[in-house]
């Protein structure tokens, strides 16, 4: 307790966990000393583990975080099946490890682009948004490279048309360039390594 500004009265300060805490949404699952006093309180208050009752609608998930843990085993997933489910959002966690961006075998840190990289990159994008393309031709093939890298093919003669050479698969590439040498030719020109 300490004095307030006017003598006489006293100011109580807050504990450190308010009562009754509302946990409603994401659960905070970290290690941090407010998550870890969160979970100690709601372990011992009934009115908390009856708030909570009603706010988290799976038992297993609220037990897990009130254990502290990061995954638990809940309801089956629609999508993929599993049962394992991640504490903080109740989301699945097979379906959140497929839609992340790495590999969680070799999940690092992806370094970021130098500034100097960042602003090359823009100014390939504005190039190529404004229309500069180098186009050229070998026997039936046109070709046109932009300057972000990207290789649009077209050749009437097999009926093929592609803005983005790169996204045809490596296997159909490496066919039709076995039967047509100027294909080859094309991506020799536009700097890629045949």
């Amino acid at each position: 307790m300490s004095r307030g500004p006017k003598a006489g009265y006293i100011r109580v300060l807050s504990p450190v966990v308010p009562p009754h805490v509302d946990i409603r949404g994401k659960l905070n699952t970290g290690a941090s000393a407010q998550a870890q006093r969160k979970r100690e309180h709601v372990r011992g208050c009934v009115e908390c583990q009856r708030r909570t009752g009603g706010q988290i609608a799976d038992p297993y998930r609220l037990a897990a975080w009130l254990e502290g843990a990061k995954v638990y085993d809940g309801a089956r997933c629609s999508k993929c099946g599993s049962t394992r489910r991640r504490v903080r959002d109740g989301s699945c966690y097979g379906c959140h490890l497929k839609d992340s961006p790495l590999d969680p075998s070799q999940r690092v840190r992806v370094p970021q682009h130098s500034r100097d990289g960042w602003l090359a990159r823009l100014d390939e994008k504005r190039k190529e948004a404004a229309g500069e393309v180098w186009a050229f031709e070998v026997g039936d093939w046109r070709a046109r490279v932009y300057p972000t890298g990207r290789l649009a093919v077209d050749c009437d003669r097999l009926h093929i048309h592609s803005e983005d050479w790169a996204k045809v698969p490596p296997a159909r590439v490496f066919e039709i360039g076995t039967s047509e040498p100027d294909l080859v030719e094309v991506m020799r020109r536009a700097g890629w390594s045949v």
